[in-house]
């Protein structure tokens, strides 16, 4: 998989020209493997979705391929196919990289499904929907409708079985209504012969407040881009996303934000841990129109670096156009800090076991945000399998393993050498209780280490 990459050579390079030199190539690929056959035995797609509901205990209320699916919900509707120009859909392109149109396009041409979220005015959901490309390449569309004063929480599982070159594709389009609550959950958790693509757009009404939690780990290549129109005033969105790269894999990321409602927040936090021959690059937009008074708008990238061959590519960015805000943005990368694992080799540890404490803390204090219980405990379990064993792909039964591993407030944070991200946890809508990490704390002879 060739990456295309160089550096920002010029203060006021083209936005759209320095996206397309950090990214991941991969167009031709797509076409190919969206151009295959397939063949699904009968009984096959039932046996598979048994398995998974078996391991995660939970039924989903949607589960879907391209060629089957199984729906439990009146507030999802499943069509096939819809036959629309290619050019119908395609995100709005808010300082996109012109080349991503392609796979909006890509998508628009070849889409499998068809679902539709809706939560009725007043109306309160807690749905799971899975989607796999079974057998095949899946192609979906999901539109989600939460009508004003309506409630969602939803959790999305992307995996799949195949050990052939395949695709995971989906367009996502999320409307949030004046009063609305919503908080989505996204697993990405597909093997290593999967290519994933994810485009989401998100538009958020007056008094509003989304939340946005999504964990990769899977897939051999991922594409990410995600749009958040801000535009009622009093509207909150949260985005906190989790990265978790080995072997060979490359995640290529573009969270966009524009805040064009007066007293509107928004608040991006991004952490990656990569290892071995794995790459990212993570990209934050940030706009603030023009009168929109009060606006508060912090961006943080943070990545944890293991091995000598893993890199990474972090590019914040702010485009503020009212004088009355608050924005902060800031990036920092780091090696796992040797100190600590030190330490805790000193306590009994082996240092993989170190290592994987130090590991799991950095990514817990992302999903800690998470307020759907059994879509953490979901998340949390695949972040440590993969941690412990390096494996990825494979769906592990949901357990409490690990869950005391969830961060305490903090005292110590690897990055406090670089510029904050943003200021006090109250006005960044961040976790409760303050910024979260590793903790170390030391009581006259008696020390210990609190994640």
């Amino acid at each position: 998989m060739p990456l295309n990459e160089s550096s920002n050579t010029g203060a006021h390079s083209n936005i759209d020209e320095l996206y397309k030199k950090h990214r991941i190539a991969m167009e031709g690929e797509v076409r190919s493997i969206l151009s295959g056959k397939s063949h699904v035995p009968a009984g096959a797609f039932e046996d598979f979705v048994e398995d998974i509901e078996k391991k995660l205990m939970i039924t989903f209320d949607a589960f879907v391929s391209k060629d089957s699916h199984s729906l439990a919900s009146d507030s999802i509707k499943i069509s096939q196919r819809s036959k629309r120009p290619a050019h119908a859909g395609t995100p709005r392109p808010l300082m996109f990289p012109s080349v991503d149109l392609e796979y909006a396009r890509l998508a628009e041409e070849h889409s499998d499904r068809n679902i539709t979220i809706e939560v009725n005015e007043g109306e309160s959901k807690n749905l799971r929907i899975a989607l796999s490309d079974f057998h095949a390449p899946l192609v979906s569309k999901i539109n989600i409708i939460v009508h004003k004063g309506a409630s969602l929480k939803l959790f999305e599982l992307f995996i799949s079985d195949s050990g052939k070159p395949s695709i995971n594709l989906s367009l996502n389009r999320l409307t949030a209504e004046e009063d609305s609550t919503v908080e989505i959950n996204v697993l990405h958790n597909e093997g290593a012969s999967t290519n994933s693509l994810h485009f989401s757009e998100s538009n958020l009404a007056r008094n509003s407040r989304v939340k946005l939690n999504t964990a990769l780990i899977g897939s051999k290549s991922s594409i990410v881009r995600n749009l958040f129109f801000i535009e009622g005033e009093g509207a909150y969105f949260e985005m906190n996303s989790s990265m978790l790269a080995s072997k060979e894999q490359k995640f290529d990321v573009l969270n966009n934000s524009l805040n064009s409602g007066k007293e509107s927040t928004y608040f991006g936090d991004v952490r990656a841990v990569l290892s071995e021959s794995s790459a990212a690059f993570l990209k934050d937009m940030s706009g603030i129109s023009p009168h929109a008074d009060d606006v508060k708008a912090y961006i943080k990238e943070r990545a944890m670096i293991i091995g000598e061959r893993a890199r990474v590519s972090m590019l914040p960015d702010m485009s503020i156009n009212e004088n009355n805000v608050k924005a902060t943005h800031s990036a920092a990368s780091a090696p796992i800090d040797t100190e600590g694992i030190f330490y805790l080799m000193s306590r009994g540890l082996t240092q993989h076991s170190a290592e994987s404490m130090v590991l799991e803390g950095f990514l817990s204090d992302s999903v800690s945000r998470i307020d759907e219980a059994v879509a953490k405990s979901i998340i949390l379990a695949h972040i440590y399998e993969k941690i412990r064993k390096g494996s990825f792909g494979s769906t592990v039964e949901r357990n409490i393993e690990g869950m005391w591993l969830l961060p305490q407030k903090s005292q110590f944070d690897m990055f406090s050498g670089g510029m904050k991200a943003y200021g006090d946890a109250e006005e960044s809508g961040g976790a409760q209780g303050g910024k979260t990490g590793l903790t170390y704390s030391q009581n006259n002879d008696d020390t210990k280490v609190v994640l």
